[in-house]
């Protein structure tokens, strides 16, 4: 069905259309083959006994299409099939975030997560046939890759499959977001500010959870474990920037967490192990310190297997920090563009960051940003048990260096930077390097300039052609072709009449924009 509204942006009523997402692709079915969009239109009629008619929505709401199998449908409909809710979204929409929410479309796009825009009520729409109201108020933040479970802005956690309802913080509520969690929701990260552990249970620093502060968990199947309390001020970054420790959106949250839930790496301003990261010179942490920061953001890594947590950012040497250190995030106005593997899947703990500090010896130019691994003891050769940390970029530099990815196993690591790191970069602009352990591919050498008896005379004049009597073959090129008359001209070999050239209108282009 054609749209009803004018296309284009001008006008009174203008027709407008959203990507919402697609699908990931899973073993059995191809990335994109379900892709999600929003329209302020019905584009869809009545299938009996599936969906009803599009419903009718103004021009600033929504309903919510489905293209798949070279078909349109419509997604925002009600349990029963018989009736739709007019302006919804794709996950929870900009009712907790902008878009760009893990999961809420499955990777094999079988289920779609939807609300209503009016209440945030979830919904799930299954195989293109059947909706599922999920019994909870709270709005949604994530879902496994399948879609069989769903984690909701309350903290409650809901099995599609067993129809039953888990609530990670036990009836205390106080949830305020999450700052990651394993693929299948097995582990969940989350901040809340309730007292969720008894007193005699402290963290690995002797510190115990209390009421109203921004308590750090982990719940691992129905356990809770105090990681630490964060400081208020890191889910409110400075110059209103959206980015914080514990955002609902993963392209904005200052948090990543290992596929299996192992590992969390994040950011705060807290001194949760002790270091006092307050700024060493003035100029280090100046914009954070007028915004009401503490102090320098600084780099964590939590083990869920052993219950540790190390500040990977902080200066070995005591003494406090010269700037911020921080994860990476290549894009964070852009939701759909994903981010780097701070935390590869199969490196085992390995962590790259970015830090302004100066962490080793070979780090030399204080206040720019370089590129650093942290390896945990026992990965990698390191022996030490507060785990190794090596620089990658060069440290030299006066010029920022960016990480930008990493391999699975984190055995590569790719960085962005102006410095000339081998023989080939011949300047000083921008350059994509990789660090690989074990060392990279070898250059060839670039040629050296001669010097003296060493560089080659002139090139000699070519011998002159061999006369008569000569040994030498000769070709015996064909004369030239004889000259075409006056209004002729050459084709395949013939004199034919000259075409007449024919002067061609130019139109202008119309149509929308």
């Amino acid at each position: 069905k054609p749209p009803s509204r004018s296309p284009g942006t001008g006008g009174e009523n203008p027709f407008q259309i959203d990507y919402a997402g697609a699908n990931a692709g899973s073993e059995a079915v191809p990335a994109f083959t379900h892709v999600i969009f929003q329209a302020n239109d019905a584009l869809t009629e009545a299938v009996p006994g599936i969906a009803p008619k599009a419903p009718t929505v103004k021009a600033e709401e929504t309903d919510l299409y489905e293209w798949s199998n070279g078909k349109l449908h419509l997604v925002n409909v009600l349990p029963g099939n018989a009736t739709a809710a007019p302006n919804a979204v794709i996950g929870s929409g900009s009712l907790i975030a902008d878009f760009g929410f893990d999961h809420a479309i499955s990777d094999d796009g079988s289920r779609v997560f939807w609300s209503t825009k009016s209440d945030g009520q979830v919904y799930v729409r299954e195989g293109g046939t059947a909706t599922t109201k999920v019994p909870d108020p709270g709005k949604f933040l994530t879902a496994t890759p399948d879609g069989a479970k769903v984690l909701l802005a309350d903290g409650k956690l809901y099995d599609l499959e067993a129809k039953t309802t888990t609530d990670l913080t036990s009836g205390a509520g106080g949830f305020q977001g999450m700052a990651g969690a394993s693929e299948d929701l097995s582990r969940v990260y989350f901040v809340d500010t309730e007292a969720l552990t008894p007193p005699e249970e402290e963290n690995a620093e002797g510190e115990i959870a209390s009421k109203g502060a921004f308590n750090l968990y982990l719940w691992k199947e129905g356990a809770v474990s105090f990681i630490g309390a964060l400081a208020a001020i890191d889910n409110h970054p400075a110059g209103g920037v959206k980015l914080s420790t514990w955002a609902a959106v993963p392209g904005d949250r200052l948090a990543k967490v290992s596929a299996d839930g192992r590992f969390l790496a994040f950011e705060s301003t807290a001194p949760l192990t002790g270091y006092d990261n307050t700024v060493r010179e003035a100029a280090g942490c100046a914009i954070l310190s007028k915004e009401g920061f503490p102090g320098c953001f600084e780099v964590f890594e939590y083990d869920a297997l052993n219950g540790s947590l190390i500040c990977v950012s902080c200066n070995p040497s005591g003494q406090r920090p010269l700037g911020t250190s921080n994860l990476s995030l290549i894009n964070a106005d852009s939701e759909f563009f994903p981010q780097p593997d701070n935390l590869p899947p199969l490196g085992e703990g390995r962590l790259f960051f970015e830090s302004l500090d100066t962490l080793t010896p070979a780090d030399e130019n204080g206040r720019t940003q370089d590129v650093y691994e942290y390896e945990p003891s026992g990965v990698g050769g390191c022996t030490r048990v507060k785990g190794c940390l090596s620089l990658i970029s060069s440290g030299k530099g006066p010029k920022d260096s960016w990480f930008i990815d990493a391999s699975d196993t984190g055995r590569d690591a790719f960085f962005a930077t102006h410095d000339q790191l081998l023989p080939a970069d011949q300047n000083d602009f921008m350059d994509l390097y990789d660090a690989r352990a074990g060392g990279g591919i070898e250059e060839p050498p670039l040629p050296t300039p001669c010097e003296g008896e060493a560089c080659p005379g002139p090139v000699p004049n070519p011998p002159e052609a061999p006369g008569a009597g000569s040994s030498t073959l000769q070709v015996n090129e064909p004369p030239p072709p004889r000259p075409c008359a006056k209004g002729k001209v050459r084709r395949h070999g013939k004199c034919l009449k000259r075409p007449r050239r024919h002067r061609h209108a130019h139109h202008k282009r119309g149509g929308a924009r």
